[in-house]
Parts: structure tokens; C-alpha cells; sequence
């Protein structure tokens, strides 16, 4: 306050001497110049006693704007506390009513979380989502206990009011603007949650912790799962049509029977995970890792696997039709029994692979490495082997009808018994002079340029 009473104390001293200069300056300035008419001496002292005032009184005008502008910012401040607090208030109201044993008062809860997440997600964003995802964590566990003590009433693990607040999470993943760095560092989780046969269907759950959880015929189409963690996942019998499971860590997750369907897994980590009997026509697994992954009797008709990696993976028995494998790693696995008809292998590493009575009719083997592989009793009738590698091969009984080998290496490879026909094309192929073929018919040997 004495700061105020001294700055005005100056001001006012500063008019006055304004004033008193001016008058003084207005006399001195009329007697130099000769002003002998009073009506002009005084017009003369008129203007510059206004000038004086003007020049004195601009201190109190940008101290009134000072003022005006610290005022104003008070205001804003006090405003925004106001709304802070007011944010702060509906935040823990919201909270309260989660708790509530009535499901409406709950699902209101979620209304009012959602409503202070849109209108400020700066700063409310992150603390609804992660209140969202402790209160499917809690009741999953609230309901799992009720299990554990009726095992023969088995409750949804997924009521309405939490398959709303699945919906509430994926509408503002979905529409606040800034998700990626709203959401950077954070790790949301519903690590070993029972989710069995939960609605989950179009939900964004991208990057979530699910390692441990079991999702066992749980409705998971065209979700989103993209880098989303399901180490040890158990998702057997689970619908994951047209999922996006982009980059997603399955390593030894469970999908038996699953249907992924159009579903894609494009560099997911699925490192021996057992996709046995699961349907995945059409989907795509372009550079993923399934190695020592287990497809046994999988339906893969027109997946595309391009540049993926089946290294020591079970394929046995699986329906490959028209799928595309061009470039894919595919070394030491079994293909044994395995439906491959017209599909693409073209430059895939199939070394020390077993593709007994497989059926490769019509299939594109164009620069396939087959060496070392056991091609015993397999169908490539019409198949295109040009330029393949068959070094130290076993084709003993395999069914070679009108298949094209032109330009393919048959260094060591057993030709026991195989199947030919006047259209089978043997134009250029060749051999090591130090490593030939065995068991080999007259037109092949005729065929055969040893180097």
C-alpha cells in the first residue's frame, strides 16, 4: 500500500509541475517573441499549459493500462483455479459414482468422466482413461471372486456398465485430437483379467497390457490391437475378424481354434504361438515372426506371409491355398500333409524343411531354396520351379506332371520313382559334378548339364 500512496504521491507532484512549467513556458515563450496583445499572449500560454498536461498526464495512462492488464490477468487466473477446481470436483464425483451398486449412477459416472476428458484432455485425458481401466480391472476381479465361490454360476466377466466404459475409451481414443502425445509413456494394462467371452468389437486397445489374460471366445472384431501385449494370451476360440493386431506381441499365446479371418498380424511377434484349427483366410501376416509357431490343420487359404518368418514352425496338415510366401523363411518346418495348390513360395528359404505328401500343384516355386528338403511323395504337378534350388533333395515318388524346372539345381537330390510327363520342362537344368543326383531317369539324365 505504501508503494501505491508513493507512486501516486509522484504522479500528482509530476502534473503539477506540468502544469506550472507549462504556464511558465507559455509567459517566457510570448515575452520573447513580443506578443503585446493579451488575447494572443494568453492563447500562446493556453496551448502550452495542454501540451504540459498531455505530456504529464501519459504516466497515468499507461498506469491505468498497467493496471487494467495485471487485473485482467488476475481474473484469468482466478477463472481457471475456479475451473481446476470445479474439474478436480467432477473428477472425484465421477469416481464416486463408479462405486455405486446401482448400474445407471455408474454408467452416469462415465457420462461425466467422458464429458471432462473431451472438453480438456490436456489436462483430464490421461486420469479418465486410467480410471476407466482400474474399473475393469477391479470388477473383473469383483466377478472372478463371485466365481470362486459359486464355481457352478459362472457371471459375464464383462457386465454393461464396464462394456461401456470399453466403448467410453475406445470414443476418445478415437476422437480427441493429439492422442500420440497425450498418451506417450503411458502403459495402460488389463494384465491377467478373465475376459472370456467379453464384447470387445471394434474396441481401440491398442498398446495394452493384456500378458496373462484370457480372452477365450471373446469378440474381438475389427478391434484394434496394434501393439497391444498378449504374452501367454489366451485367446482360444476368440473372434478376431478383420482384428488389426499390427505389431502385436503374441510369443506363446494360445489361438486355438480362433478366427482371424481378413485379420492382420503384419510384423506381430508371434513366436511360438499355436494357431492350431484357427481360420485366418485372407489375413495378413507380411513380415511377421512365427517361429516355432504351431499351425496345425490352420485354414490359410490366400493369406499373404510375405517376407515372414515360419523358421522352425508346424505347419502340418495346414490349408496354404493361394496364400502368398514369396521371400518368407520358412527353414527347418514342417509342411508335412499341407495344402499349398496354386500358392506362392517364389525366392522363399525353405532349407532342411519337410514337405512330405504335400500338395504343391500348380504352386509358384520359382527360386525357392528347397535344398535339403524331404519332397517325399509330394504333388508339384504344373508347379513352376524355375530356377529352384533342390540341392540334396529328397523327391523319391513326387509327382513332377507338367511342372516347370527350368534352370533348377538338382545337385544330390534323390529322383526315386518320380512322376513325369512329355510337358514336364527340364530345359537347363543342371547339377554339381561332384555332388549328382541319384536314382535318375534316362530323359533326366539327358537333361542334366553337369559344371
Amino acid at each position: 500500500m505504501n508503494f501505491f500512496n508513493s507512486l501516486w504521491t509522484h504522479i500528482l507532484w509530476l502534473c503539477v509541475a506540468s502544469l506550472f512549467f507549462g504556464t511558465v513556458s507559455g509567459i517566457a515563450v510570448s515575452v520573447i517573441i513580443g506578443i503585446d496583445n493579451l488575447k494572443d499572449a494568453s492563447e500562446v500560454i493556453r496551448n502550452a499549459v495542454l501540451i504540459a498536461a498531455a505530456v504529464g498526464g501519459a504516466p497515468i495512462l499507461i498506469w491505468r493500462a498497467i493496471i487494467a492488464d495485471q487485473q485482467a490477468k488476475a481474473a484469468k487466473t482466478q477463472t481457471e483455479l475456479t475451473e481446476r477446481g470445479q474439474d478436480v470436483d467432477r473428477h472425484q464425483k465421477g469416481a464416486e459414482l463408479l462405486v455405486s451398486d446401482h448400474p445407471y449412477v455408474r454408467i452416469a459416472g462415465i457420462q461425466t468422466l467422458r464429458g471432462l476428458a473431451t472438453a480438456k484432455p490436456e489436462e483430464n485425458y490421461l486420469n479418465v482413461l486410467e480410471l476407466f481401466f482400474a474399473y475393469i480391472r477391479e470388477k473383473n476381479r469383483h466377478l472372478r471372486q463371485k466365481t470362486v465361490k459359486s464355481p457352478n454360476h459362472q457371471p459375464p466377466f464383462m457386465d454393461e456398465v464396464t462394456y461401456q466404459a470399453v466403448t467410453t475409451i475406445t470414443y476418445l481414443r478415437n476422437t480427441v485430437d493429439r492422442i500420440v502425445s497425450l498418451e506417450a509413456g503411458w502403459a495402460p494394462h488389463l494384465k491377467n483379467t478373465d475376459l472370456r467371452k467379453a464384447d470387445l468389437e471394434g474396441a481401440n486397445m491398442s498398446g495394452v497390457d493384456f500378458s496373462g489374460a484370457d480372452l477365450s471366445e471373446a469378440k474381438l472384431e475389427t478391434a484394434c490391437l496394434s501393439k497391444a501385449l498378449l504374452f501367454n494370451g489366451k485367446l482360444s476360440k476368440a473372434h478376431l475378424h478383420r482384428a488389426d493386431m499390427t505389431g502385436t506381441y503374441l510369443h506363446k499365446a494360445v489361438l486355438k481354434e480362433a478366427v482371424l479371418i481378413e485379420a492382420i498380424l503384419a510384423n506381430a511377434d508371434c513366436n511360438e504361438a499355436d494357431f492350431s484349427d484357427a481360420k485366418m483366410a485372407k489375413a495378413d501376416l507380411t513380415e511377421g515372426s512365427f517361429q516355432e509357431a504351431i499351425f496345425k490343420n490352420a485354414k490359410m487359404a490366400g493369406t499373404v506371409c510375405t517376407g515372414a518368418k515360419f523358421d522352425d514352425a508346424d505347419l502340418k496338415a495346414a490349408n496354404l491355398v493361394r496364400a502368398n510366401f514369396s521371400f518368407a523363411f520358412i527353414t527347418n518346418a514342417d509342411l508335412s500333409y499341407t495344402t499349398a495348390r496354386h500358392a506362392n513360395f517364389g525366392e522363399a528359404d525353405c532349407t532342411g524343411s519337410v514337405l512330405t505328401s504335400a500338395d504343391f500343384t500348380g504352386a509358384k516355386l520359382a527360386g525357392v531354396n528347397l535344398r535339403g528338403v524331404d519332397l517325399t511323395g509330394a504333388l508339384l504337378a504344373e508347379a513352376d520351379l524355375t530356377g529352384a534350388d533342390l540341392t540334396n533333395a529328397d523327391l523319391t515318388a513326387a509327382d513332377l506332371t507338367n511342372a516347370n524346372f527350368t534352370g533348377a539345381n538338382l545337385s544330390g537330390s534323390n529322383l526315386n520313382q518320380i512322376t513325369l510327363s512329355a510337358a514336364t520342362n527340364l530345359t537347363g537344368i543342371w547339377a554339381n559334378q561332384t555332388n549328382k543326383p541319384t536314382n535318375v531317369r534316362p530323359e533326366v539324365a539327358a537333361a542334366i548339364t553337369y559344371v
